[in-house]
């Protein structure tokens, strides 16, 4: 059925127009079906493949009992059998993910739980190390003072890794944009935030001249503080080239920029611009992330059990004194 699906999903592509302008182009035939046609001729598979994906997984605890085949249905089983609900209630989220969520977000689910086993994985093994809320507070401090350098590096370069996917699946997953030709006073929203172009002017620089448009970055409910930043087409008359200036506003782990475009009309005939206002939430952590897993690389590289050479210096250094008691 989904090979069905693609074959005609491809055959109604290639006969668009813009296949036709490919081809005109004089782009190789291989290049116009695997750049330009497959990767369209795949939105109707992906989402179909998603469903019968929760399907095959339904269906999975039925085969592998029938078959006596070891796999996640027959822990499932198991677990069923045994009374274990932890293990029943996330095979029950992974399915029930993958039928009421888009694909995107299905895949997105997914990689958050990975990017919090991870975190969750390093606190859990420092708590099991220190014996954190199962001693006393001074026998769990006593415990992760004597730890060795290597776990604390260990333990904070996986959590560096957690954090990295989580930014990097709720910002490729969850942002969003919207483009709006604004007059003066005129606002454009997208995700929780929205912008209000207050003003534009014409400044020269060095070799260029811009129009710059002052915005209002400012929430869309609740009482966030509001920000002015600046964003600039600018216009070089020596190239003829037109370039943009994005104006940045950080929130906390999000970023929300603004970019000025060209000139244009609204439907009663004011003069406006195009306006374009980017949300990227937790782009913060795709950064902080690296930076924790750098941390603890060189927290790991400051133990000398770790140390390349370390034993055999200390080796050579004993050698002497044993050959002393040996004369002795």
């Amino acid at each position: 059925m989904l090979t069905r699906l693609l074959r005609s999903s491809m055959i109604d592509i290639l006969s668009q127009d813009y296949m036709r302008t490919a081809r005109a182009k004089g782009l190789l035939p291989a290049t116009v079906v695997i750049v330009h046609a497959l990767k369209n001729a795949m939105i109707p598979f992906v989402t179909m493949a998603t469903v019968q994906f929760g399907y095959m997984i339904g269906i999975q605890v039925t085969i592998e009992y029938i078959f006596a085949v070891p796999g996640m249905g027959s822990a499932v089983l198991n677990a069923v059998v045994t009374r274990d609900f932890p293990v029943i209630q996330g095979f029950t989220l992974v399915i029930a993910a993958f039928f009421l969520f888009e694909p995107e977000k299905a895949l997105a689910a997914a990689g958050l739980g990975v990017g919090a086993w991870l975190i969750c994985g390093a606190l859990a093994e420092l708590g099991v190390r220190t014996k954190a809320f199962r001693a006393p507070l001074a026998e769990t401090l006593r415990r992760a003072k004597g730890l060795p350098l290597g776990a604390w590096g260990m333990a904070l370069a996986h959590a560096g890794l957690g954090v990295f996917i989580l930014g990097a699946v709720v910002e490729t997953s969850f942002k969003a944009e919207a483009a709006l030709a604004l007059p003066l006073g005129g606002e454009v929203a997208t995700g929780p935030w929205k912008a209000r172009l207050d003003a534009v002017q014409v400044i020269e620089g060095p070799n260029y001249l811009a129009e710059q448009g002052r915005l209002t970055i400012m929430p869309v409910e609740g009482r966030a503080p509001e920000r002015v930043i600046t964003a600039e087409r600018r216009f070089f008359p020596a190239g003829g080239q037109t370039t943009t200036e994005v104006g940045l506003d950080f929130r906390g782990l999000d970023d929300v920029y603004a970019v000025m475009g060209d000139r244009a009309a609204t439907d009663d005939g004011e003069r406006a611009w195009i306006v374009r206002i980017y949300y990227n939430p937790w782009a913060r952590l795709i950064f902080l992330g690296p930076a924790l897993m750098a941390l603890g690389g060189l927290i790991s590289l400051l133990d000398r059990r770790l140390r390349v050479g370390a034993g055999s210096r200390v080796k050579k250094a004993a050698q002497p004194v044993e050959a002393v008691e040996a004369q002795a």
